[in-house]
């Protein structure tokens, strides 16, 4: 109960990404024209861009913390590529950026339940 509470306090005013059921990080915006959406039978592929002034490393920390309260389980991690998993579902997070800039590709894919 503890955790969900601190989740919930840390997610406070942070809006969910439509579609994506992550939050959207303070600093961060989707990118005009960035999302696409493709429905097929096992689920919905949807694909977007964020960007804002915001260091590529306090937003991996932010959305490692913010998706493990969302029930999100980290799968892989190699370099600047995040992969994510909860349920049916895949979350593909790529980073890039330098400074207190900071890009994010989300792709959201369904994909096998891990047992």
């Amino acid at each position: 109960m503890k955790m969900v509470l601190a989740v919930l306090a840390f997610l406070a005013g942070a809006p969910l990404l439509e579609g994506f059921d992550v939050p959207l990080m303070p600093g961060l915006a989707e990118q005009a024209d960035s999302r696409l959406t493709f429905d097929k039978e096992e689920g919905s592929i949807v694909e977007t861009v964020l960007e804002g002034a915001v260091p590529k490393d306090q937003a991996r920390d932010y959305y490692a913390k913010a998706l493990a309260g969302l029930g999100w389980t980290l799968a892989d991690s190699q370099g600047s590529r995040q992969v994510y998993r909860r349920g049916g579902d895949q979350l593909i997070i790529d980073y890039a950026g330098e400074g207190d800039t900071t890009r994010m590709r989300l792709l959201l894919e369904p994909v096998e339940p891990q047992p």
